[in-house]
């Protein structure tokens, strides 16, 4: 199955259009385009992740993080924007 139909798909899911909404099958079909080499299923996933619990915000940050690395100009700004708002980090002071 092609990247953009599984994002479509994934997105249905997400915000509950044509079918009910569901984050688990989103992330599912998300995954599968990942697994195709989707950048903007990686973002998408990373982004979503910001709408579930402490757990998923880490790896919704660890993803951002990976992405970044790779050079993710888009990445970067997110990551930027997750920082600012300390979602899915604490802060340290040492």
């Amino acid at each position: 199955m092609q990247q953009s139909i599984l994002i479509n798909i994934a997105t249905c899911y997400l915000h509950g259009r044509y079918v009910d909404k569901n984050y688990e099958k989103a992330k599912e079909y998300f995954i599968l385009a990942i697994n195709l080499g989707s950048e903007q299923a990686t973002h998408m996933l990373a982004s979503m992740f910001k709408l579930d619990n402490f757990d998923e915000q880490r790896l919704g940050f660890q993803q951002l993080e990976t992405e970044y690395k790779t050079g993710s100009a888009y990445s970067a700004g997110k990551l930027g924007d997750v920082l600012e708002q300390f979602i899915a980090v604490s802060l340290r002071i040492d």
